[in-house]
């Protein structure tokens, strides 16, 4: 036996070596027990990363597939090729990479007898790592060759273990992706979807499986406002952002965009990032409105005394014209009381304007007390039937009990007359066919449970809200209208749809500031021709 003190069996870095103190497991396959014995003699002393070898014995093939089956950390396998027959060997090669599918365990055959199965043909044939004849194998190649089977063994095991990694870590970060709360869409340079996560399945509605393999701008055609953006990015390699940008979707949406390029070895595309920032695009819309209403509140409060200042040096004098002039004029001149009457008619206008600039105030006076929302319908009611064109019909839905609120019974009935007679001007002045004029506006209760502030919801003050049970009361008309793009102005002070001589453009704007007082906010549906339903939410009053 050849001396091995010249051999290097341990790596000269220490960070190489394994964490693991378990040795390798080596199995010896040999019906002789002489080459068992002699094996481990060479082998003893060999250390491969700080690790020695441990043996296991098998004397026959059937032997070893019983070991085989037990242990599957086994690094090297000593394999003889004629035991219990003449091919053994060769059967148990087969029988560890096809049944068992173990494609770790480094085979090194064994023979005594190389020219029954020649070298070259094993080796093409059979998936060993080495074949060597008994009689060449000397110590120092057999602890070679074990040593370079082992640094194979632990290449493997250690890709294995990378891939694993990369396998668990691909699949988190599609987790992930998957579960962002932002569209996540990838395609290849030509707009073909390869990748739709969840959250584009629940704003689309559009699952995953119908989506991939489908071209994007096809799929969603509102997305051709992107397209030109998306082509820039594939034909520059530059990214695209946008802080916002408003893509209709069935409903208008605000969205933060990135469009970027990723090109690795399983991947190489388009990506889009769309974040839903429409919830916070309204909210900062609201707060501006109440910050715009807040200041026309203080200038309005300024403006209504001092033009109610001049209107009193008009009415004074009028009334007292009226009076002295009774007598005085002949009874067929109908000239000079008809010109009275204009000029009453003008400032009786103009004290309505200055009352709904008060309205805007909160230095107006509020008092608050229980009320029935049945009892405030009921009185509207009435009011309509004198208020409301003939053409249109009132109808009323009370709520199945008493429904009481804490408000103002005053402003309340400003509130809803303001929206029966928007209702009214809906399905009569508005309408362009004079054949066609006229409707029914439907007025009723409901109860509803309102946790938190929802993009539909017209608010003023955020801070107002209060989560918890409201009664809705909602008017509804199958009048002209609103455009989409104009209903969230309609609020805004001195805005209006009307002409000049049919509306002062405070009316909503007034609706908003008194259910805002109320700790309420308003909801509008409404669709160009087929009508509109304002909704009012003011909080249950638990008695």
């Amino acid at each position: 036996m050849k001396n091995l003190e010249d051999l290097v069996f341990v790596d000269d870095s220490l960070d190489d070596i394994d964490v693991s103190n378990q040795p390798w497991n080596l199995l010896i396959v040999d019906d002789e027990s002489d080459i068992h014995t002699a094996t481990k003699l060479v082998l003893n002393d060999v250390k491969y990363k700080g690790k020695k070898v441990n043996f296991i014995n098998a004397y026959s093939g059937e032997m070893a597939k019983e070991i085989l089956k037990e242990n599957n950390d086994i690094a090297v396998i000593l394999l003889d090729v004629i035991m219990e027959s003449n091919d053994s060997g060769l059967k148990l090669v087969k029988y560890i990479r096809k049944e068992l599918r173990n494609n770790f365990v480094r085979i090194i055959l064994r023979t005594g007898q190389p020219g029954d199965y020649p070298e070259e043909k094993v080796i093409v044939d059979y998936d060993i790592n080495d074949y060597k004849s008994k009689l060449e194998l000397t110590s120092t190649k057999l602890a070679t060759s074990v040593i370079s089977a082992l640094r194979s063994y632990n290449d493997l095991v250690e890709i294995q273990k990378l891939n694993e990694n990369i396998f668990y870590l691909k699949k988190y970060l599609e987790s992930i992706i998957d579960t962002m709360p932002s569209m996540i869409i990838s395609t290849d340079t030509n707009g073909i979807i390869k990748n739709w996560n969840s959250y584009t399945e629940k704003i689309t509605g559009i699952t995953k499986h119908s989506a991939i393999g489908e071209n994007l701008f096809s799929v969603l055609e509102c997305f051709n406002i992107l397209k030109n953006d998306f082509n820039e990015v594939v034909n520059t390699n530059q990214y695209f952002f946008s802080e916002k940008i408003e893509i209709n979707m069935g409903k208008s949406k605000f969205f933060k965009v990135m469009i970027f390029k990723i090109e690795d070895s399983e991947f190489s595309g388009i990506v889009l990032n769309l974040s839903d920032i429409t919830e916070i695009e309204l909210i900062e819309e609201k707060l501006k409105f109440s910050q715009k209403m807040e200041l026309v509140g203080t200038l309005s409060s300024g403006l209504a005394h001092d033009i109610n200042n001049a209107i009193m040096s008009i009415t004074a004098p009028i009334s007292l014209l009226k009076y002295k002039l009774h007598d005085i004029i002949p009874k067929n001149d109908n000239e000079i009381p008809s010109l009275l009457e204009i000029i009453d008619l003008g400032t009786s206008h103009m004290t309505g304007i200055v009352s709904q600039m008060q309205s805007l105030t909160k230095k107006k006076q509020n008092t608050f007390e229980m009320i029935n929302l049945n009892e405030l319908l009921k009185m509207l009611n009435k009011i309509c039937r004198y208020k409301i064109d003939h053409s249109v019909k009132v109808i009323m839905d009370f709520y199945k009990e008493d429904a009481f609120i804490y408000g103002d019974m005053i402003q309340l009935q400003e509130v809803f007359i303001n929206l029966c007679i928007n209702a009214e001007h809906a399905m009569t002045i508005m309408r362009n066919d004079e054949n066609n004029k006229g409707g029914i506006i439907n007025i009723s209760i409901a109860k509803e449970v309102v946790n938190r502030v929802e993009v539909k919801f017209i608010i003023s003050d955020i801070d107002s809200f209060i989560a918890g049970d409201y009664y809705v009361i909602s008017v509804k008309d199958n009048g002209v209208g609103i455009k989409e793009e104009i209903i969230k102005k309609i609020f805004e002070p001195f805005f209006t749809t009307k002409d000049s001589n049919r509306g002062t453009g405070l009316g909503l704007a007034m609706v908003l500031n008194i259910i805002t007082k109320h700790h309420g906010f308003i909801e509008v549906d409404s669709k160009e021709n087929a009508g509109t339903t304002f909704k009012i939410y003011i909080p249950a009053l638990k008695v």
